[in-house]
């Protein structure tokens, strides 16, 4: 193979190889979760304070974003109490 060929494969096979890097990282990305994206408005969780007991529905998504904006050490605000020690209820 002539060493202008061999450059221009090699140029090919990286482009492929960053294409299908990205596709995998966009595919992946969006939820930390291995690949599924939890748009909002698709799912609800039930969520319960640890404070006073109240039960809710919450948007799985805004749910998930609050726990890991704070590392889970802080729940969702109750409506009833305004606390924040709403996790999802098991």
């Amino acid at each position: 193979m002539e060493e202008g060929t061999k450059k221009i494969v090699m140029i090919v096979i990286i482009v492929v190889c960053l294409i299908t890097a990205g596709t995998i990282y966009y595919k992946t990305s969006g939820s930390g979760g291995g690949g599924t994206t939890i748009k909002s408005g698709e799912a609800t969780v039930t969520v319960k304070c640890k404070s006073c007991g109240n039960e809710w529905q919450v948007d799985k998504k805004e749910y998930i974003d609050v726990i890991n904006l704070n590392g889970g050490r802080v729940g969702v605000v109750c409506p009833k109490c305004n606390k924040p020690a709403g996790y999802e209820k098991n």
